[in-house]
């Protein structure tokens, strides 16, 4: 410990130094990026290709396999699933976390030009997008006015910002121009279909024609033909000029057909989505979209927009939480050192360490490239009662010993040691893996830095302070005085009943053991959210049907109070996973669970659920579901093990399995070809009668119209059949079948399987079933940090052994100071149990902490205990215990004080807190009445 002496003999080079790292601290701490948590997503890219009107199996077969088999041979690719729906193909791509997005996107993009020749030419180019069907927007912002300033000029101001991603609108519809064919006409001048579609494509031409020379110029030529409007589509010749396409159609222009309602507190509208790129600052996105949004409003006042949600508040939110819970925490633990003292002297130097190794800590977190986060500041919040604990043992023997440097050398084992073993209980965190390890990993650099940083204070600005002070008296409060007291009297009645003594900690270890059983199991705590319903009705249902819902709906969840409520009604997800007969509604300002069984009860065809989302939660998308994922060969085995597992699996939505309604024309082949028909032809002119068919869109200024064709009015299926086809009706070509279709079929890692999702809600009883299937989701992540966890904790035992023996050159003692680590874990299971916390990945993380934690008031205790023992004196433990309880109550009661703040509400770190308090008052009352008796009783 000589190196105590240079701190002490050099006044201005020590002061100098910790001025130099608190002003470099303090420059750290300005240039450090802020966010919410750690960098936690797996980076992702999504493949979207559609082929309008082709079943699951037809997309499966001709897009998805061959996409799927494509991107194989592509580097760093994790894992591949893949849905194929009617009329689209979703492949997403999970990649390993140390990949270059920008370059595995041209590299994607290179594979799939390769293989896209192969798809059918009706099949749009594959589209790459960098949000998949889990991601979540960061921002939503309900938008009304002129369609074409919103779409031309907002939109694409939003997608110039820095870190954004995407920004999608949401609720627009196109415009078109309609012919209404009439099908007896075109019968009686026999015309075809494809007659109209190449006479209209002809009128429609712009095509560039080469350059032309003018003077010392050259300009690019184009020959330029359009039928922009109705009355110049209706003067278009058919058969050869004899008739005019106006005398055989109805021209009229119209909005396309609306699939999307989007409903914001009642007014009608339409939705921004904004989706941030992978490791971008949320905050600084959303304060440069409200930045753009003011001004681009002084240039639209008719444009009227409110943000629904912004991840970025509640970021913020949470940022000054934790901060406020830091700078709390502190100053209850100056309070307690106040109360303990009776001199003001003593706390204000104690407490110097606590801004000093706070500030100098964000040097090393600058230099380590460690953000600031939830995460990082809740272990600044953990460690700031500990940031006391090395300078209260130091000053108080130097107190007792009169002597700076008698006293500080004389407990400089003792103080190192119980440091370290805090500190190398946070290594083992390396070895939990997944995002849990992820999130953990900055919460353990933050609560090292700072406590070796206190350490270092201790040993060279603390004994130096003390120096210059003069002679500090000991003094005791009146409140510590009576404590005192209370503790003789009651330490001499447990050496007498000793008996007693082993029974009572006999059932707090007991009951410890009772909580863990009881708890709730999950991987990360239930933190404060906005709600989100959402329900179905059958299959393509009415629109408006569904929005008659909706609005009974919001009627019935105003009376929960003032509600922000955005509704989004029909196809609100652009993967094809929704439909007119589906709805969205996200409702803040909620300030309790509600349960809508007595609401949605008076409809029988309506599924729903109801989930959380908010900032946190979207980073895990397995957040309270299970997956079930049951490979499968062909449709005979599906049914088999999707009828079982729907018998087996409680609760699970087995969502793409569902069946949807399909009319198949089954084509009579004699027939047309006894009246030499085209199958193509006849398919032709019956997609123009269902559902129209789009020629070519055509520019009006900026805008994009489609021409669409359509014989005949909206019609339902006995119109559809008598509509006639070169004078016969259409249902005597086809033979009529009705049958259910899968929803969707789910690839995962190339082969198909049934997805089900099953709601978690802490436990789950997995059937035992003829065939195999693989979990995930939220359990098996909790499976896989709960075994990381037990691993950590059996690491961090051994460690805090090795550094105990090393520093006392026994293998008894250690063994008696970690007494107090099982019964630790009980208390902190009790903690959870009766504040109501689940076991989770952070309170987890508070058992593998207080193994380090507890074992300091033991170590102080029996390194005073040793020497009465080698001095010869009668009951050491007990001489100890009465002389190291102040500072064994001051550091226990700074550590709980600084923890309460985090401990109290609904947030991430509030299950650490809470588990660590419990379990830290447990082993306090261990390390001061059971571990003095076993010492005694093991000595003597």
């Amino acid at each position: 410990m000589k190196f105590i002496t240079i701190f002490l003999t050099r006044p201005v080079f020590t002061s100098v130094l910790f001025i130099t790292l608190t002003i470099l601290g303090i420059v750290s701490f300005s240039r450090l990026p802020f966010d919410l948590l750690p960098d936690l997503t797996i980076p992702e890219l999504t493949i979207l290709t559609q082929y309008e009107g082709a079943s699951p199996e037809i997309i499966e077969r001709e897009i998805t396999i061959k996409i799927e088999e494509g991107i194989s041979g592509l580097g760093g690719i994790q894992d591949i699933r893949s849905i194929s729906l009617e009329g689209i193909s979703i492949v997403t791509i999970y990649f390993n976390r140390d990949t270059e997005l920008k370059i595995a996107t041209i590299r994607l993009r290179e594979a799939l030009d390769k293989i896209s020749w192969g798809f059918p030419k009706e099949a749009t180019r594959p589209n790459i997008l960098r949000t998949g069907p889990t991601s979540s927007p960061v921002m939503g912002i309900w938008i009304n006015g002129d369609k074409e300033i919103i779409s031309k000029v907002i939109l694409r101001r939003l997608e110039q910002i820095d870190g954004i991603g995407e920004a999608r609108l949401c609720g627009t519809e196109g415009n078109e121009i309609l012919l209404m064919i009439d099908p007896d006409i075109l019968n009686s001048y026999n015309i075809d279909i494809s007659d109209i579609s190449r006479a209209l494509l002809s009128y429609n031409i712009v095509m560039p024609l080469g350059i032309v020379k003018e003077g010392n110029y050259t300009f690019p030529i184009r020959f330029v033909y359009e039928t922009e409007t109705p009355e110049k589509i209706g003067n278009i010749s058919l058969m050869g000029g004899k008739i005019k396409l106006k005398e055989i159609a109805k021209i009229i222009e119209k909005p396309k057909e609306k699939n999307l309602e989007i409903i914001y507190n009642g007014k009608k509208g339409y939705l921004i989505q904004i989706y941030k790129e992978w490791k971008k600052n949320t905050v600084v996105i959303s304060k440069n979209v409200r930045d753009l949004l003011k001004r681009l409003k002084n240039i639209y006042p008719n444009v009227e927009y409110e943000i629904c949600y912004d991840d970025a508040v509640f970021i913020k939110s949470a940022m000054l939480n934790i901060i406020f819970s830091i700078i709390t925490g502190g100053l209850l633990a100056f309070f307690v050192l106040a109360l303990f003292t009776g001199n003001i002297n003593i706390p204000v130097v104690i407490s110097l360490s606590m801004p000093i190794s706070i500030i100098s800590s964000f040097l090393l977190f600058y230099i380590f490239g460690v953000n600031i986060n939830l995460i990082s500041l809740s272990g600044i919040a953990l460690a700031i009662g500990m940031l006391v604990d090395a300078s209260i043992v130091v000053l108080e023997n130097i107190i007792a010993r009169k002597d700076v440097l008698i006293g500080t050398k004389e407990v400089g084992i003792a103080v190192i040691t119980s440091v370290l073993t805090t500190i190398v209980v946070f290594f083992p965190i390396i070895y939990i893996h997944g995002i849990s390890g992820m999130m953990l990993k900055p919460l353990s650099f933050a609560v090292i830095s700072t406590l070796t940083i206190s350490l270092f204070v201790s040993f060279s600005l603390l004994p130096l302070i003390v120096s210059k002070m003069g002679d500090i008296k000991k003094s005791e409060s009146r409140i510590y005085q009576i404590l005192n007291d209370k503790y003789s009297s009651f330490i001499e009645w447990a050496y007498k009943r000793e008996k007693y003594v082993f029974i009572i900690t006999f059932i707090l270890f007991i009951f410890g053991l009772l909580s863990f059983i009881l708890l709730k199991k999950e991987v990360f705590p239930d933190v404060y959210a906005d709600r989100i319903i959402n329900f179905e009705l059958p299959y393509n249902s009415d629109i408006k049907e569904t929005e008659k819902i909706v609005e009974r709906l919001t009627k019935y969840l105003k009376n929960e109070g003032d509600l922000k409520i955005l509704s989004e009604i029909g196809n609100y997800d652009p993967f094809g996973l929704s439909h007119t007969g589906s709805a969205k509604i996200r409702v803040s300002g909620l300030k309790e669970e509600i349960s809508l069984k007595d609401f949605f009860n008076s409809y029988n065809s309506i599924s729903y659920n109801i989930s959380s989302v908010n900032p946190i939660i979207s980073y895990f998308e397995n957040k309270g579901k299970i997956y079930v994922r049951i490979p499968y060969t062909d449709f005979t085995d599906e049914q088999k093990k999707l009828s079982l597992a729907i018998r087996s699996f409680k609760d699970a939505d087995f969502i793409f399995d569902k069946k949807i309604p399909v009319i198949d024309l089954c084509l009579n082949q004699s027939l047309s070809e006894h009246l030499n028909i085209s199958p193509s032809d006849l398919f032709s002119f019956l997609q123009t009668s269902v559902s129209g068919n789009s020629i070519i869109d055509i520019e009006k200024g900026e805008e994009k119209w489609t021409i669409r064709m359509l014989v005949g009015d909206e019609k339902d299926l006995k119109s559809l059949l008598s509509i006639k086809y070169k004078g016969i009706p259409i249902g005597a070509f086809f033979e009529i079948k009705e049958r259910f279709i899968p929803m969707g079929i789910v690839r995962f890692n190339g082969r198909r399987c049934i997805e089900g999702v099953i709601p978690y809600k802490g436990r789950y009883k997995f059937p035992s079933l003829p065939f195999n299937y693989e979990i995930g989701g939220e359990l098996k992540e909790y499976k896989n940090s709960l075994k990381s966890a037990v691993f950590a904790f059996i690491i961090s035992i051994f460690l805090v052994y090795m550094v105990l023996s090393s520093f006392y050159e026994s293998l008894f003692l250690p063994l008696l100071i970690m007494i107090t680590v099982p019964f630790s874990a009980a208390g902190g299971f009790f903690s959870l149990l009766i504040t109501r916390t689940s076991i989770n990945v952070i309170s987890l993380l508070g058992i593998v902490i207080l193994v380090g934690i507890v074992v300091n008031n033991a170590i102080v205790l029996l390194d005073y205990a040793e020497k009465k023992r080698k001095e010869g004196k009668i009951f050491p433990g007990k001489i100890a215990s009465k002389r190291r309880l102040r500072p064994i109550l001051m550091t226990t009661l700074t550590t709980v004080v600084g923890l309460l703040p985090i401990s109290f509400g609904s947030t991430l770190q509030a299950p650490l807190g809470r588990c660590v308090i419990g379990g830290l008052l447990i082993s306090t009352f261990i390390s001061l009445i059971f571990i003095p008796i076993i010492y005694d009783k093991m000595v003597s």
